[in-house]
């Protein structure tokens, strides 16, 4: 019985976690397609995500460790959208359009490219 309390609490909070992160990784998407990344903070992403800042905090170290997760979370999924593509050439075809039409992907290249850079080469 006792196990399977604690397990229902774990799931609870797993739950809860994930739904955070989405929350905080979608304003951080709007505000990266709205100031870039130089022109927001951590205070604009945990009020528009409507989370706490201690919750932000808990989940990133920093506005840099937010974008670079949302950027792994739109790799993702463009790379999703790449393999199902019959050839290379159309693959390129379907990247190139996703980051175009994503108003923060192509900011965060064009205008924060260098911070971009920054924070991708300093998690390798």
């Amino acid at each position: 019985m006792r196990d399977q309390s604690a397990r229902s609490t774990y799931q609870h909070q797993s739950i809860i976690h994930r739904r955070t992160r989405g929350a905080i990784l979608t304003a951080a998407k709007e505000l990266l397609a709205q100031s870039g990344i130089s022109g927001t903070n951590m205070i604009e992403i945990a009020d528009r995500a409507q989370v706490s800042r201690a919750s932000l905090y808990n989940h990133f170290r920093d506005k840099h460790e937010v974008f670079l997760a949302l950027v792994e979370s739109e790799l993702e999924r463009i790379s999703t959208l790449a393999m199902i593509a019959q050839s290379r050439s159309e693959a390129l075809y379907l990247i190139s359009c996703e980051i175009s039409n994503h108003p923060g992907l192509k900011s965060a290249l064009t205008s924060d490219g260098e911070i971009m850079a920054s924070a991708l080469t300093a998690r390798e």
